[in-house]
């Protein structure tokens, strides 16, 4: 079913007030340089901040926000215990107490390295990894609680590759000189590391080494970032029992047991073969050796919780080698980001949507999401690869998909967690503990499709498929992503886009797995899955060709977000077309078509700057494409973007039609 487009009579390029002065990339060649041109010309990255662009443009305004609100409980001396004012302030406290902080050493590690110390065969190794888990850090391999992926109304257990400190596989198994160099840097940062926890030099020189060596064997086991997308091959149902057979390094009556759900009965194990090298580590290492490399994931976790000179030594390592920051962040904003990874986000959630949400809103956002959807239907509708059997089946899919907007009906109750105003290690072992417990009560357990999966206060976006929801937190729904005084041209290239990029999610390479409800399923016929892989084929080979910041664009790790910006752009264009024809504002403005400023709201959501150690980082680890080529590579693929600025073959901007992926 094809959209009509709403006709003008000039389409000729007349830019924005604000896309005027200094000569700027022509749109035809460059539309990412010629939307943000002034901003890219004028910017610098704070030294703080390892790139600088939209998203982190709103995270700090919220980060401000949420400073404001934590500044205002300290002036209340008298707080109820477990209140979210209790919370938040005695947290706070703790956290900018340094003086504290730094006369109390490692004290707040005692416990955790006395279990360790007795940690000397498989049991009680198994033990102490459970422990650690729950509180601290994940030695070895993680777990963590969601709808079972072939079951989803109920909830699983699964285990998860884990254990490395640097951010990636490849960065231990590249033998190129820049690899080389962190990895020197690795080891010196868990010998400096060693030596603040009191080791002498020889013992921290061989601490690192042993750190090291163990990791090392942990990331040649470990999958690329690639292949962890595939949802299938990383869904592997073991019972306890073959779990035992399997994996026997470790205890599992042991480890679940600590976990306080003995009675697991099944569990997923997402690698069984890194968990094969997990078994033979602890089978085959001197357990003495297993003690420092589990002190050191303790140590490296808890650095920002201990002394100043701790917090200054992860950040050399992690914010200026591995980032290339010039600055570490202020203690106010380091403590911020640390509550916002607690579920003290539900303390300072309701107080931030308190002040800075405006629920009149919503309203407006969920018209868009009607023309956004039902754009995406017609999509679907319109599908030369999909068979007419299957097409009923993804509009009843679409129509089963909920929106999560702004904030929870309910928020979580944290007021038995025990927070004090001077043992800021403590209160984030209490609060792991917290969490961790909460979700581990949840397994075999029916899901609870009311509860969130991200906070209100967190920038950004998700799509969950097992329960077929979309999540838009209240942070992101501000300016520059939704301006509710801005028309709507730029609000639909701006959140409509990511609205439809969330929304397409469910029919990308690994979202169309999953069927009506939510079950992996693997639901469409053979020609229609081999109709699709084709175009997804297409998809990799068309952004392997791109780069930026001297590193190429690897098409297969980015493969969904890449159809997802795709469709996302493609069906909110045809949503904001849908709007105009709807009596939606079709004047010119500022010398623009509605079109042009939608086009020109969507290049400005991805504005970004970013340091070379980071676009490094990113390269090896992010599912998503730069975001300049998330600009340029998404808008050479589009008709309408064409139309809209004139762009003709030759043009940089312009991709042949038999040169386009198509899936949406």
């Amino acid at each position: 079913m094809a959209v009509t487009r709403v006709e003008h009579r000039r389409t000729e390029v007349r830019p924005l007030e604000s896309l005027q002065g200094d000569p700027r990339p022509s749109p035809r060649e460059n539309f990412f340089g010629f939307v943000n041109h002034d901003w890219l010309q004028k910017t610098e990255i704070p030294a703080d901040q390892a790139r600088w662009g939209t998203f982190n443009i709103l995270i700090e305004k919220t980060t401000n926000q949420l400073n404001s609100i934590s500044l205002d409980t300290q002036r209340e001396t008298v707080a109820k215990k477990g209140s979210h004012t209790q919370l938040i302030r005695d947290f706070y406290t703790s956290a900018m107490d340094t003086d504290i902080r730094n006369r109390r050493g490692t004290e707040p590690m005692r416990g955790f390295f006395s279990d360790i110390d007795r940690s000397a065969d498989p049991k009680s190794i198994s033990e102490t990894i459970a422990k650690l888990h729950l509180a601290i850090a994940n030695p070895f391999f993680g777990f963590y609680v969601s709808p079972d992926l072939k079951a989803p109304e109920i909830n699983a257990l699964t285990i998860w590759q884990g254990g490395i400190t640097m951010p990636e596989r490849t960065y231990y198994i590249d033998d190129n000189e820049e690899a080389r160099k962190t990895k020197n840097e690795f080891k010196k940062y868990i010998n400096n590391i060693f030596k603040l926890s009191g080791s002498d030099t020889k013992s921290a020189e061989n601490a690192a080494d042993t750190v090291l060596r163990i990791e090392q064997s942990l990331a040649e086991a470990s999958l690329p970032k690639a292949e962890l997308r595939d949802k299938e091959k990383n869904y592997n149902k073991f019972t306890l029992e073959e779990a035992k057979t399997a994996f026997p390094g470790i205890d599992w009556d042991i480890y679940f047991g600590t976990l306080g759900i003995p009675d697991v009965g099944s569990i997923v194990i997402g690698q069984p073969g890194f968990m094969k090298k997990v078994s033979e580590i602890v089978q085959s290492e001197d357990p003495r050796d297993l003690q420092t490399y589990m002190k050191f994931k303790v140590l490296n976790e808890s650095a920002n919780t201990l002394t100043e000179d701790f917090g200054k030594e992860r950040f050399n390592f992690f914010g200026k080698t591995i980032q290339g920051l010039e600055e570490q962040k202020p203690l106010w904003k380091r403590t911020i980001d640390r509550m916002g990874d607690t579920l003290l986000t539900d303390a300072l959630g309701p107080l931030y949507v308190e002040r800075h949400f405006n629920s009149n809103d919503k309203a407006r956002i969920m018209e868009m999401v009607g023309n956004i959807t039902q754009s995406f239907k017609e999509r679907i509708i319109g599908l030369d690869w999909m068979d007419e059997a299957t097409k009923p089946l993804a509009l009843e899919k679409t129509d089963r998909v909920t929106y999560k907007m702004g904030f929870p009906d309910k928020w979580v109750d944290i007021s038995g967690v025990e927070i004090n105003s001077d043992t800021y290690a403590e209160n984030n072992f209490n609060l792991n503990r917290f969490e961790a417990n909460r979700d581990l009560q949840k397994v075999n357990k029916p899901v609870d499709k009311t509860e969130w999966g991200m906070p209100a206060i967190m920038v950004n976006a998700s799509a969950r498929q097992t329960t077929l929801e979309m999540t838009f937190p209240a942070a992101i729904l501000q300016s520059p992503f939704y301006d509710s005084a801005a028309d709507e041209a730029y609000n639909y290239g701006a959140i409509g886009y990511v609205i439809g990029h969330e929304l397409s999610h469910f029919a990308d390479d690994q979202g169309s797995k999953f069927d009506v409800n939510g079950k992996l399923n693997n639901w469409w016929p053979e020609k229609v899955k081999t109709a699709f892989a084709e175009g997804t084929t297409k998809f990799i080979e068309y952004y392997n060709k791109f780069s930026s910041s001297g590193h190429h664009v690897k098409g297969e790790q980015t493969l969904g977000e890449n159809i997802a910006d795709v469709a996302g752009l493609a069906i909110a264009f045809d949503a904001f077309q849908h709007h105009l024809q709807n009596g939606g504002d079709n004047s010119f403005k500022d010398g623009l078509t509605p079109e042009q400023r939608f086009f020109v709201g969507f290049g400005r959501v991805w504005k970004q700057k970013i340091r070379q150690e980071e676009a490094i980082r990113r390269s090896i680890t992010d599912v998503h494409a730069p975001d300049d080529v998330r600009v340029n590579a998404v808008a050479a693929l589009n008709p309408d973007f064409h139309r809209a600025f004139g762009v003709k073959p030759g043009d940089e901007m312009y991709t042949a039609p038999e040169d386009r992926p198509k899936l949406w």
